[in-house]
């Protein structure tokens, strides 16, 4: 019959989320992602510790580079004179550019002025302040394009995450009367030279061309590094410090003469990045400019005089890490 009640006829269902069924969709959505997040976090973390190990490796190559060519290390500086901020020559990071296809920076380096000033064309400062993804961590706090005031100059520098390593400590001049001293840094060797210690020298020290015959350091080679390669830590991390009233005394850019630290008995040797002021309290003397830390989680990577890295944790035996820092010092301990 036409026009026939509509009353008869099946109707189809709703298609919809009700608002409860929405509100536990959001929340399982919401679940699935916090316990993916830290997965993707940690993912994200071992790539960039990934690529800073993988950094150092090329920076410790370059050094075995460099030494393959010159037969011995490069120093971490050269000083010939008594100013300890200007009497210095190229420092390692610059000695080794040709071996990381870097020949184009190496050949603007001025060698016949000290690496404290400008030099000819300004070619030492254009080298201070370009930046290279070789010498910065991912984790670091490092922008491209970031230039800092370096400690003893005005002079702004393109900063870096690796030092090389000097040697071993058990504090500067002054502290103690026979196992202080530092083989970066001007007379703070002598007392270690008098008492025997010269072979607590890292294998990227400081050449000084003391006037006194005794006092003087040279480069040391391969052969020198008596305590075994796989057994001497060479490159080591120092990142950015995250928040400091005293951020320029981070001392040095990548090119700086003194891109080097030392292993102290102290913990915060490794942890200087992470409350660089607080670290000022515990080490004075600028012990912090010459320390150690990074952004990873539990320790560092070091390289090895061999080209191998090793992370380390924070929380290592530091006589057993200051043991590995020498490379004469006749100690039987080995690579934590």
């Amino acid at each position: 019959m036409a026009g026939g009640n509509s009353e008869g006829k099946s109707q189809k269902p709703r298609v919809g989320f009700t608002l409860v069924e929405l509100l536990v969709v959001i929340t399982i959505i919401g679940i699935l992602i916090a316990l993916l997040l830290p997965a993707v976090q940690s993912a994200r973390e071992a790539a960039r510790l990934l690529q800073c190990a993988n950094n150092l490796k090329q920076l410790a190559l370059a050094v075995h580079g460099y030494h393959d060519v010159h037969s011995v290390l490069p120093a971490s500086k050269i000083e010939y004179g008594r100013d300890p901020y200007i009497d210095r020559l190229m420092p390692w990071t610059v000695a080794i550019l040709p071996f990381v296809e870097q020949q184009g920076l190496y050949d603007l380096w001025d060698s016949n002025v000290s690496a404290a000033t400008p030099g000819a064309n300004n070619g030492n400062r254009t080298v201070w302040q370009t930046h290279l993804p070789l010498h910065t961590c991912p984790t670091d706090l490092i922008k491209p394009g970031m230039l800092l005031e370096t400690l003893g100059s005005s002079e702004l520098r393109a900063p870096g995450s690796y030092r090389g390593v000097a040697g071993k400590t058990h504090g500067w001049v002054g502290n103690c009367e026979k196992t202080c001293g530092t083989f970066d840094w001007r007379d703070e060797h002598a007392k270690l030279v008098d008492n025997g210690l010269l072979g607590w020298r890292g294998p990227l020290h400081f050449v000084n061309l003391h006037s006194v015959p005794k006092y003087r350091v040279y480069n040391s080679r391969i052969d020198d590094i008596r305590d075994g390669t796989t057994n001497t830590l060479m490159i080591g991390e120092f990142h950015y410090p995250a928040s400091s009233k005293n951020w320029k005394h981070r001392a040095n850019g990548w090119a700086w003469s003194g891109v080097t630290g030392h292993v102290m008995p102290s913990s915060w040797n490794l942890r200087a990045p992470l409350d660089y002021d607080q670290c000022f309290i515990e080490l004075p003397d600028h012990r912090c400019n010459r320390s150690w830390g990074a952004y990873h989680p539990g320790g560092l990577n070091w390289a090895l005089a061999d080209g191998s890295v090793r992370f380390i944790s924070e929380t290592v035996d530091m006589g057993v890490l200051m043991d590995v820092a020498s490379i004469a010092g006749g100690e039987v301990a080995q690579v934590p």
